[in-house]
């Protein structure tokens, strides 16, 4: 797995946390929280959206992708545009130090 992968997931998993985290607030069940989350899981499913494997990290288990998806979607597209944005910042990070590496290679001849 790529770095780049991994710093995804934390990146992921950190705000489904806190998301999760408003479902109960002052001990109050959030019904408005847990219908964003059921839509958006049900969206995801619906039209087969997975945000992880565009990302290229494929899921190993079925689905899984796709429901983190659908939790993500139900944050809203201003958190989707954010998360999208820092994922093709890391990705371009990558692919800028991928071709660096390349380029410093072929001009010590190695390759």
């Amino acid at each position: 797995m790529k770095w780049y992968a991994m710093l995804f997931l934390a990146i992921v998993i950190e705000a489904v946390i806190t998301y999760a985290k408003t479902l109960f607030v002052e001990k109050k069940f959030q019904w408005q929280i847990a219908a964003a989350m059921l839509l958006g899981i049900g969206c995801a499913l619906a039209f087969g959206i997975d945000l992880f494997e565009v990302a290229g990290i494929p899921a190993a288990v079925p689905y899984v992708g796709t429901v983190l998806t659908g939790v993500l979607l139900s944050r809203g597209s201003n958190y989707m545009f954010d998360l999208i944005g820092q994922l093709t910042k890391i990705k371009d990070t990558s692919s800028v130090q991928q071709t660096a590496a390349g380029l410093d290679k072929d001009a010590q001849g190695v390759g």
